[in-house]
Order: C-alpha cells, then sequence, then structure tokens
C-alpha cells in the first residue's frame, strides 16, 4: 500500500508503479507539483521513471501563487 499525505489517500501497490501511475490513478493533475517520497524530494523528469516501493510514504503537495 502507498501512503500519500500522511495516509490522506491510500493507494494499492503493483509491481513497476510510478510516480506518473500513482498521480494518474489519484487523477491529480494540477500543473504545479512537489512530490516526495519517504522525505526526499523527486525531481518533475524522474517521475515517469521512479519507481515506487509497497510502503512508500509520498507527499504531494500543490504550489499555488498568492500575495
Amino acid at each position: 500500500m502507498i501512503m500519500v499525505n500522511d495516509g490522506r489517500y491510500k493507494v494499492r501497490w503493483r509491481p513497476g508503479m510510478t510516480i506518473r501511475d500513482l498521480l494518474n490513478d489519484l487523477k491529480f493533475s494540477f500543473p504545479r507539483l512537489v512530490i516526495s517520497v519517504n522525505g526526499t524530494i523527486v525531481p518533475r523528469d524522474q517521475w515517469d521513471t521512479y519507481t515506487l516501493q509497497d510502503g512508500d510514504r509520498v507527499k504531494v503537495i500543490h504550489m499555488t501563487a498568492g500575495g
């Protein structure tokens, strides 16, 4: 099981699952996201190839502009 945002979302892990797969499963399509896996930021250019492991804890942060 992949825990997302401190357990707010739980996604069933499957072999070969990438960050992009996780975002698609959750239907997250925001243009400005920051992703961390087990406390480590994963650059956007690695989302299609970074393979998640069962039990990973993922944080998805939606960056917004404000003033």
